[in-house]
């Protein structure tokens, strides 16, 4: 019958995909003889339903159940945060308590990555300035190899962040390692360079978010620069790019989001949107329009998307102060032209502001001074009465935004979205959402947690977890708790459920901003200079 297609056959067999691209743990027998049952696979999109091989993939599914799941990309299969029932991870554990074993590593905000008898690292060497890999035994925390990656240059990033950002992904030869400096690089499990697709030293103001996802025989990359925004498949056995995908609009908005699959299909959370675009050929199939910088993962459960859209003006306390401009041009017009250039405008009025990290090192404020470019709309080098009244009009009136649910179906071959409701308070803006049972859970900076009905959209509970201070790490989900780890390297761990019960606050005493992984009864926790195995002992 020649090469067969899987479009989408019942919304059980597409998860069944999902996790089987997502890095499921099977023993190499069983998922070789997978493979000889099942016809091979074109990701065109079609509309084609292959019943035999659904019932292959039921099988698989079976399978992977028994096996249990690995952690070989960012926040686990399909980047969904969920790591089901794992005996043997623990609820209370601290730099002392219930530790497996810990290693030393190199700074790094890149999450650990799972896979075989691994734990895969990133990170970055400032005294020497080098972009390093790393293997660790998962047994015992011993670090089997380091390697090098070359780089002319290195990316500039925000404080908060690292040239190590993006998480590793793996399946069982290789892993795949994106450095935002030069490129996308292939490793065997022995550190054994395999390929490399070089790329231009990213040139942001805030440096790479985005974190690769592996499908099948693709890498999938989104790339956001001030040079080029695109969407890249790279073959996992060659390097060889398969097809490239540039994003309209420019100017100083990127996304961050990892990317996600649904249905054939590559789903992005960009700058204000969410789109698609098909596997096989990059082409873009559909999106829907969303208020938003897109720094967060989004998450897909029953046909459901959950995009944390969080916008600077979203919220009336994330709104700054901005002065008249009569007053502005009296203080600090120096050479009385009626204009404010950049070097006139002075670091006090914001445009915008993050309360809960005023005073800290981070910084939770956005100056004026800071965002010159993006006041300035005709890029004449200064602001004059009307750029200064449109960015105070959007200070005071805000923009809209929200965790928001839409919904995807696939009617006549084409997909429809429909927003089901939209929670537009206490946003975060890194974390991405969490959808465990009837609920989705969103965490923001302050250690804020709301717990909504995913179905009706309802609070539950808003809530402090009382573990202060930023939040990057997104929160995950094993054996019926939520796990989130503070900047300030607190885990709170709470049950989940329509109300808000904790568990316990263990305390790291150092900088948490990777998301934490479990696989196999074990909690993988990077702070700043360790990487932690969790298990109860």
């Amino acid at each position: 019958m020649g090469r067969k297609v899987l479009a989408r056959v019942v919304s059980q067999e597409a998860r069944v995909w999902e996790l089987w691209h997502g890095g499921s743990q099977v023993r190499k027998d069983v998922r070789q003889g997978y493979k000889e049952r099942c016809a091979e696979i074109i990701t065109d999109g079609s509309d084609i339903v292959v019943r035999s091989f659904a019932s292959c993939m039921m099988t698989f599914l079976v399978a992977s159940a028994v096996a249990g799941e690995e952690w070989s990309q960012f926040r686990g299969p399909n980047s969904a945060g969920h790591a089901g029932v794992q005996d043997g991870v623990p609820v209370e554990f601290g730099p002392e308590t219930n530790v497996l074993w810990k290693c030393k590593v190199t700074r790094g905000v890149s999450s650990p990555c799972i896979r075989g008898n691994r734990v895969f690292l990133t990170s970055f060497d400032k005294t020497k300035s080098e972009l390093q890999v790393i293997g660790i035994d998962r047994d015992n925390g011993t670090t089997v190899w380091q390697v090098v990656v070359p780089s002319d240059a290195i990316e500039k990033v925000h404080k908060a962040s690292s040239p190590a950002n993006a998480t590793v992904v793996a399946n069982d030869q290789h892993i795949y390692v994106y450095f935002a400096s030069c490129g996308v690089f292939c490793f065997d499990h022995d550190g054994k360079s395999v390929w490399e697709h070089l790329l231009p030293v990213s040139t942001r103001f805030n440096g790479s978010g985005t974190s690769p996802t592996l499908v099948g025989d693709r890498v999938i990359l989104n790339r956001e620069d001030t040079q080029e925004k695109y969407l890249i498949a790279l073959n996992s056995e060659t390097g060889e790019q398969l097809w490239k995908t540039t994003h309209g609009g420019g100017g100083m908005s990127f996304g961050e989001a990892t990317p996600l699959i649904w249905n054939n299909q590559i789903v992005l959370h960009r700058h204000n949107e969410v789109a698609a675009f098909g596997l096989a050929d990059g082409k873009r199939r559909w999106s829907t329009p969303v208020s938003t910088t897109a720094a967060s993962t989004p998450v897909i459960h029953d046909d459901t998307l959950y995009v944390g859209a969080w916008n600077n003006f979203g919220e009336a306390d994330l709104a700054g102060r901005l002065p008249e401009f009569a007053l502005m041009l009296k203080q600090h017009d120096k050479d009385s032209d009626g204009h404010l250039s950049s070097k006139e405008v002075p670091w006090g009025p914001t445009l915008a502001q993050r309360p809960e990290l005023a005073g800290r090192r981070l910084g939770g404020n956005m100056p004026v001074k800071f965002m010159f470019g993006a006041i300035d709309t005709n890029r004449d080098g200064k602001v004059d009465k009307s750029e200064w009244s449109k960015a105070t009009d959007v200070v005071r009136k805000g923009v809209e935004h929200g965790l928001t649910a839409i919904h995807l179906s696939r009617q006549a071959g084409q997909v429809q979205t429909e927003t089901l409701w939209s929670v537009n308070k206490s946003v975060p803006e890194v974390p991405s959402p969490l959808v465990v049972g009837d609920n989705v859970y969103m965490i923001k900076n302050g250690g804020i947690v709301t717990c909504v009905n995913r179905t009706a959209g309802t609070e539950n509970y808003r809530t402090r977890l009382k573990a202060s201070g930023p939040y990057f790490a997104s929160p995950i989900t094993v054996n019926g708790h939520v796990i989130a780890a503070s900047g300030d390297g607190v885990v709170t761990v709470f049950k989940a459920g329509d109300d808000f019960e904790l568990s316990a606050r263990n305390d790291l005493k150092e900088e948490i901003m990777a998301t934490p992984a479990v696989s196999d009864g074990v909690m993988y926790v990077r702070t700043a200079s360790t990487l932690y195995a969790f298990s109860r002992l």
